[in-house]
C-alpha cells in the first residue's frame, strides 16, 4: 500500500546502488566498500542543490530488492537515481520498476558505466 503523501518544500533525492539478481562477480556484487560514484554525486548535490539526499548502497549493505524498496519507501523520495555496470543493469531496471509501482509519481533515472557506454541500447 502506498504511503501517504507528506508535505515538504525541498526535493528529496535518493541514490541507489541496487541489489543483484545473481552474484556473478563477488568483488562487484558483494563489495567491502561503498560505491564512490554515488558518494561523489551525493556530495555534489548537497553543495549545489537545495535538497534532502539519501544514499542506499544495497550491495554494500547486502540488501535484497524488498529491503531496498522498504528503505526507499521510508525516505519517500521525489527522485531516485540508480547506478549500474553492465552486469547490474537488469537489477537496476527491476528495482526502478518496484519503486515506481510502490511510489507512483516518483522520477527514476539511471546513470553509471553501462548507460555512459551504451546509452541507446539502455533505452531499448
Amino acid at each position: 500500500m502506498p504511503k501517504p503523501a507528506r508535505p515538504h518544500s525541498r526535493q528529496r533525492i535518493l541514490l541507489n546502488n541496487p541489489p543483484t539478481n545473481k552474484t556473478n562477480d563477488p568483488l562487484y556484487d558483494t563489495p567491502d566498500f561503498g560505491c564512490t560514484g554515488l558518494a561523489a554525486v551525493a556530495g555534489y548535490l548537497r553543495n549545489a542543490v537545495d535538497c534532502e539526499i539519501a544514499v542506499v548502497d544495497s550491495k554494500l549493505e547486502r540488501l535484497d530488492f524488498e529491503q531496498t524498496l522498504e528503505r526507499i519507501e521510508d525516505f519517500r523520495p521525489d527522485v531516485i537515481g540508480f547506478t549500474a555496470f553492465t552486469p547490474g543493469i537488469k537489477s537496476a531496471a527491476r528495482q526502478a520498476k518496484l519503486a515506481r509501482d510502490r511510489l507512483p509519481g516518483v522520477v527514476t533515472v539511471i546513470g553509471g558505466v553501462h548507460v555512459t557506454a551504451l546509452p541507446r541500447e539502455t533505452l531499448v
